[in-house]
């Protein structure tokens, strides 16, 4: 909206069954588009996605980028913190090749809200393209950074992703994003092993879609029915799960981001479901 380009400009990509752009369906809409003579000029993918933190092959995206010579962003808002923990480089995509990024720390990183950051590869760029200098404003050395941006005065944001850093410390934000993470395989695999619970898919990240199965000769509304039930039953235990359509059903969504949520209250959670589904026989 904010380009002023319209969504029927907009270009929409399929994904698999795990939320991920389809490379392949990127590369023959760019192709498509160029033969009917439309100019695109950039793509965004997405490392965590909002439903179901799914990690879009952002290097290989940066490959069909470069191949048509067309701006990357990635939207790194939710999964961008990854780095911050060394046990999971294994996750780390090149960031530093995408020509912008964009990043809330008042996600994973816990400051408090609104701190977002909007990374440029050259910042040559961002002054070439996006600057308006104000002209009731006298030119100086210094940057001004409110002619880079929407707002021209604004909070001093990024103090708060400061202190944070300073007083946290990246190891320690790596540890509580390995707790985050160790939290999230041990229930996907205590739902995995559940007979009465189904994933939607493999967690890439720390949220994970799952709800109680299908019973035999259930329809899809008393199973949608079933699970409104089921989050009614742990929103009583004070445990909120947000329900949400995803691929045309109804799931639960799961977010393992509290830093105080340890293996103590994953092993209460476990046990109030285990209780939910005795008590049903």
């Amino acid at each position: 909206m904010l380009l002023g380009i319209g969504h029927e400009s907009v270009i929409r990509i399929k994904t698999n069954a795990q939320g991920r752009m389809h490379i392949s369906d990127l590369r023959d809409n760019i192709q498509k588009a160029i033969a009917v003579s439309q100019m695109p000029f950039a793509v965004v993918s997405t490392y965590g996605t909002t439903n179901a933190g799914a990690l879009d092959e952002v290097d290989e995206v940066q490959k069909v980028c470069e191949e048509f010579n067309l701006w990357h962003h990635i939207d790194a808002v939710y999964g961008g913190a990854v780095i911050l923990s060394e046990s999971q480089q294994h996750l780390w995509p090149n960031f530093a090749k995408a020509d912008s990024l964009s990043f809330n720390p008042q996600k994973w990183m816990f400051v408090s809200k609104t701190c977002s950051l909007l990374l440029f590869n050259q910042f040559s760029q961002l002054e070439k393209h996006f600057r308006i200098a104000a002209p009731y404003v006298s030119e100086n050395e210094e940057t001004n950074w409110g002619e880079y941006g929407i707002q021209g005065s604004r909070h001093t944001s990024v103090l708060k992703l400061w202190l944070s850093l300073y007083l946290i410390g990246k190891d320690s934000y790596g540890k509580l994003i390995d707790l985050n993470f160790s939290i999230t395989r041990q229930f996907a695999t205590f739902i995995t092993q559940h007979e009465q619970l189904e994933m939607y898919t493999e967690p890439d990240l720390n949220i994970i879609l799952f709800r109680p199965r299908q019973e035999n000769g259930q329809n899809r509304q008393q199973h949608a029915e079933a699970t409104k039930k089921f989050q009614n039953y742990l929103y009583k235990q004070q445990l909120y799960v947000s329900p949400i359509v995803w691929k045309g059903t109804t799931w639960l969504k799961c977010i393992f981001l509290n830093p105080y949520f340890d293996q103590t209250k994953l092993d209460q959670l476990i046990r109030l479901i285990e209780k939910y589904f005795v008590s049903r026989g």
